[in-house]
């Protein structure tokens, strides 16, 4: 057997997931989770349009076509240590069929509750209509404001909790946090794109596809929630990676607290940015639906601008955090290999790793190149693998998956070496 055979055993290693009642219990509670969230979004669709099935058909699919480009961009940056497809396909469902679903449950659960609070104020309607507005409309933006981020990144963020308790030999930094929290994050533009396309619908008897699919991929969908939740998992991933007890407690509540701050700016700056822009182009539309009738063109550029402007810094500091996890990646690669010279690694090969760029992969002399990415994969999960282990205080030499890893190496060259009887299972 190779590594590729036996990801899931090895994603488990050490797992709470490993002991059976443990094991089973999260299958029903995820089962559970997904069948009521199908249940919630397919109720949101009926109940906004009878015959809308089509076109939300139509808008899903568009979503994760224009989604594509973004998955390719987050499979290149896993290019060290690959995770298994099974992760990746996961964490889209969760954002996109559970955080998506329950997120919309709670939103129009607290905007009634909201505008139920102001319907029983009779003085606060007084004020919000001698301003021109309605309770709707108050409610709305509130929701917005108050009730969306946090609820939205929680549900989200739940994912990526789970990946940090439950499977945490497949978590290695902060590199690995925000590919996970940007995969949630697809996952839930994903779905939440067809809803918004679907419920337009439902007003205007016309379905926006082009002008939402502009305004919520700006960026090939590596904007809105694929950033906010790679800020949680950035911070997530710092926790893993820093041996300060005073940052594994405050990474990950700053980078929930930037989420949901990225999330806000988001649904408040921008919008209010977007808007100004483009009327500055002389064109005005006001809701939602009036999306439906605007130029895709101005929509993506008016859009792309406000993003930039207002919400900056969170792409920066996503782009500095995974420039320098790559540093710590190939630092770490580097140290824990020199002392496989000879064994899991040739000299020759270690000379390649010395002059491996940040953006790019070594490759293995001699090997077909699918066996030599798979050969350079297993390296550097040994390499990760005994850092880990290191971190934690205990002994590379004594650890099963250390051993696991050595022998997927081996085999891969070609030599058939006895699995010894304690990594029985994990190779």
């Amino acid at each position: 057997m190779t590594w590729n055979d036996t990801n899931l055993q090895r994603a488990l290693y050490r797992s709470p997931l490993r002991h059976p009642l443990t094991g089973r219990l999260m299958v029903v509670v995820l089962g559970t989770l997904i069948v009521f969230g199908t249940l919630i979004s397919t109720l949101n669709l009926f109940v906004n349009v009878i015959q809308g099935y089509r076109v939300y058909l139509m808008a899903q699919a568009l979503a994760v076509l224009v989604s594509v480009p973004a998955l390719l961009i987050l499979w290149y940056l896993d290019r060290r240590e690959r995770e298994s497809p099974w992760i990746f396909v996961g964490l889209i469902l969760w954002g996109a069929v559970i955080a998506a679903a329950y997120a919309l449950l709670i939103n129009t659960a607290g905007g009634m509750a909201l505008m139920m609070a102001i319907s029983d104020d009779s003085a606060l309607q007084a004020e919000i209509e001698s301003a021109g507005s309605d309770i709707e409309s108050v409610g709305s933006i509130f929701v917005a404001l108050l009730i969306a981020p946090p609820v939205e990144e929680l549900a989200k963020g739940l994912a990526l909790l789970l990946i940090f308790w439950f499977l945490r030999s497949e978590f290695d930094g902060v590199r690995d946090g925000i590919i996970y929290g940007a995969l949630v994050g697809l996952g839930f533009n994903m779905l939440e794109t067809a809803q918004y396309i679907v419920n337009i619908y439902a007003l205007t008897g016309s379905a926006p596809y082009l002008q939402q699919i502009a305004a919520r991929f700006v960026f090939l969908g590596l904007d809105g929630h694929a950033l906010y939740s790679a800020l949680f998992g950035a911070g997530l991933g710092l926790a893993l990676q820093t041996s300060r007890r005073w940052l594994k407690v405050l990474a990950p509540v700053g980078g929930f607290s930037l989420a949901v701050l990225a999330h806000l700016v988001n649904n408040s700056l921008t919008a209010v940015v977007f808007v100004v822009t483009l009327q500055a182009f002389g064109l005005e539309y006001g809701t939602d639906a009036g999306l439906a009738e605007a130029a895709v063109m101005p929509i993506w550029f008016t859009y792309a601008v406000a993003t930039v402007l207002t919400q900056f810094p969170f792409y920066f500091l996503i782009a500095i955090s995974i420039y320098f996890s790559g540093l710590w990646e190939q630092k770490t690669i580097r140290d824990e290999l020199s002392g496989e010279i000879g064994s899991s690694i040739t000299p020759q090969e270690y000379e390649l790793l010395l002059r491996e760029p940040l953006c790019g992969l070594r490759t293995v002399p001699g090997y077909p190149d699918g066996v030599a990415r798979e050969i350079v994969n297993a390296q550097n999960e040994l390499a990760f693998r005994k850092w880990r282990v290191k971190n934690e205080g205990n002994d590379p030499e004594k650890d099963s998956l250390v051993r696991a890893w050595r022998r997927d190496i081996e085999l891969l060259r070609g030599r058939q070496i006895p699995l010894p009887p304690e990594t029985a299972g994990l190779a």
